[in-house]
Order: C-alpha cells, then structure tokens, then sequence
C-alpha cells in the first residue's frame, strides 16, 4: 500500500498505534474545550464570546468524530485479531485492557453464531 513512501515516513505502522493517537488526540480536544470554556465565562466583548462559542461548538464536533474513529478502530482491532485466529474472547479482553487504561469507552459488537 505505501509502497512508494519511505519507512519513516508512514505516520502510523498498525491499527493500535492510530487507536493510542486518538486516545491523545481526544485528551488534547478535552483539555483544549476546558480552557475555551474558562475564557467564555470570563469573556466581556460579545463577538469574543461569539468566537469561543463558536470554537467550542466545532471543538464538540471534533470530538464526536473522534469518539466515532476510536469505536471502529477497535472494532477493526478485534475484526482483525478474529481474522488472526485469536479468539473472540481474548481479543475482548485484552482490547478492554487496553482501553480501560486509556478510558476510552468500548462497544461491544454482537457475534452471529
């Protein structure tokens, strides 16, 4: 697939390494609402709070899709190891182990029998 791009290149080397990127991303989003949210509070000028609404309203969006993108990277990760030949079951386990750490919120898919 990268085939034409250098090894140092390629951003991220597996599902699990793009899936701890978003658990960073997401904390930065958060820690990044919270600061817009104290200077809203403390704003006078109206198009300054305008501003901040608006930047928290697109930082919420962002968000989401961040939330969204975690959710289907674990679910490729668990896809993935099914495929392997791991068990259903220990994939489970040890991506909630992992996610538990990060405090990412895991959805857990029913499997067709």
């Amino acid at each position: 697939m990268y085939k034409h791009i250098q090894k140092d290149m390629i951003p991220f080397q597996s599902i699990e390494n793009t899936l701890e990127f978003m658990n960073l991303l997401h904390s930065a989003i958060e820690e990044s609402s919270e600061e817009l949210r104290s200077r809203a509070s403390g704003a006078t000028l109206d198009r300054y709070k305008s501003g901040l609404t608006l930047a928290l309203y697109k930082l919420n969006q962002l968000s989401i899709h961040v939330q969204k993108s975690k959710r289907i990277l674990n679910d490729l990760c668990l896809i993935r190891s099914a495929l392997s030949g791991e068990g259903i079951i220990e994939a489970e386990k040890r991506h909630a182990k992992r996610n538990d750490r990060d405090g990412a919120t895991v959805v857990r898919p029913t499997y067709a029998a």
